[in-house]
């Protein structure tokens, strides 16, 4: 059983924590895995055993496990988080993950768009609000020393150009500095809202907004989430499908 299986890993073995993440999380592994998953309830008995460990909760709980999946179970995810927690109430990233965790679920398709503020890098007020009510919009998670996430940038400029003012797009940028980022901003000539609080992925709205990766995404139509964390490619087809653009 999969209990069975996870008692019989020893605390010298060194693959134990990838035997586990098997034995918890099938669903993260390849197609041919013969392991069950244990319920919440199933977790339970054994988490004594486990909590000894304490890489094991940030290793298990990483995103891929939940927002990379296939069918992806927040409510499981922070059930087990808050079992963890209660054995390890000082344990800052287990805190962590249950705040993303609830940002990513509370960001999935078809949802409306949490409500927060935040005051660009020009001291302008945004908001969900604003979002909401265009008929399309892009939130973009970028830095400075990301390639991949400016060259997103620099395409989203090029379309809000073309979009007659349909498309409304906010940038998050992950720049420790705000220097960096208005450095960045006036060199690719970025004339969109962007924020940057000089908190990185700890930044509030990165986290409510459950944004979990540089470069990442959420795109909107009407104020309804209808796609994120796009590559560039999917994310530049998407916004032209949705603004009719060719």
């Amino acid at each position: 059983s999969a209990s069975r299986a996870v008692f019989r890993l020893t605390y010298s073995d060194p693959s134990f924590q990838f035997a586990a993440r098997k034995v918890l999380f099938p669903q993260a592994l390849p197609r041919g895995s013969q392991h069950p998953a244990l319920s919440v309830g199933e977790f339970l008995p054994y988490f004594s055993f486990l909590k000894r460990f304490y890489a094991f909760p940030n290793v298990c709980l990483r995103r891929q496990y939940f927002v990379k999946s296939q069918t992806p179970d927040y409510r499981q995810a922070l059930s087990l988080i808050d079992l963890m927690l209660r054995e390890q109430p000082k344990n800052g990233s287990l805190t962590r993950m249950k705040q993303l965790l609830r940002g990513v679920g509370a960001t999935t398709v078809g949802s409306r768009l949490p409500t927060f503020t935040a005051y660009d890098t020009r001291g302008r007020l945004v908001s969900s609000t604003t979002l909401a009510a265009a008929p399309v919009a892009v939130i973009n998670v970028w830095a400075s020393w990301n390639y991949d996430s400016q060259d997103i940038q620099r395409r989203l400029q090029s379309l809000q150009r073309r979009s007659g003012g349909r498309l409304f797009v906010l940038g998050l940028s992950l720049d420790a500095g705000k220097s960096d980022c208005k450095d960045a901003l006036r060199r690719d000539s970025i004339t969109y809202a962007n924020v940057c609080s000089g908190e990185m992925l700890e930044d509030k709205t990165v986290t409510k907004l459950g944004l979990t990766a540089i470069p990442d995404n959420i795109v909107l139509k009407n104020g309804r989430i209808v796609a994120r964390s796009l590559r560039a490619d999917e994310l530049e087809k998407k916004v032209k499908e949705l603004l009719g653009l060719k």
